[in-house]
């Protein structure tokens, strides 16, 4: 008798411990990382192709985009913006030219030209992460770097922006349009 009932107990614990397994995330449906990270490559050239085409200077891009899968948030994509790297690779060009005409880049700017053109990638492409569910998310960091007239001081900025996966399959269906689209994306800066 005690044989049968420790059995059954196993058994009951057993069916307890897989109807538990899909609270904590064994039920999702499997992200096919191959093909996500085909997706996340041709975002990351179409997003380093924006950016070469829309900086004043292509040598202010410090590094070129870089994108990651990040389970239970979406992808994100990283690059670094150095607004002085022009004067740190031809410092006597620069440093004649910046007395001369005062070409010191503005930050304020750049971080304006860096939200539109996050905006417009994610408006255009970002539909492109065909498997990502609803609620994941799309997210753009740019690290902004800028020496101030004192070269000693060094002060930077990041600029995040994000989109749900939800607002971008709304997008492609066209219940609401590009303008729409860019109200709901999130900008954080600090």
């Amino acid at each position: 008798m005690m044989r049968g009932s420790h059995h059954s107990a196993v058994l009951c614990l057993i069916i307890g411990l897989c109807g538990t397994a899909g609270l904590f995330g064994a039920g999702s449906p499997d992200v096919d990382l191959d093909q996500l990270r085909r997706e996340c490559e041709l975002f990351e050239n179409i997003l380093n192709t924006s950016l070469r085409q829309n900086m004043q200077n292509p040598l202010f891009i410090a590094e070129k985009v870089r994108g990651a899968y990040l389970e239970g948030y979406g992808v994100t994509f990283t690059y670094t913006v150095n607004l002085n790297r022009s004067m740190i690779l031809f410092p006597k060009s620069t440093q004649a030219g910046r007395s001369a005409g005062g070409n010191e880049p503005d930050l304020g700017k750049t971080v304006q030209l860096l939200r539109r053109c996050a905006a417009e990638v994610l408006s255009q492409y970002g539909s492109g992460f065909r498997q990502l569910p609803g609620r994941h998310k799309i997210s753009i960091i740019a690290h902004v770097l800028s020496r101030s007239v004192d070269p000693n001081v060094q002060s930077g900025h990041v600029l995040v922006v994000t989109a749900s996966r939800d607002d971008l399959g709304q997008l492609q269906k066209a219940k609401i349009n590009a303008e729409e689209f860019k109200k709901r994306i999130v900008y954080l800066e600090y």
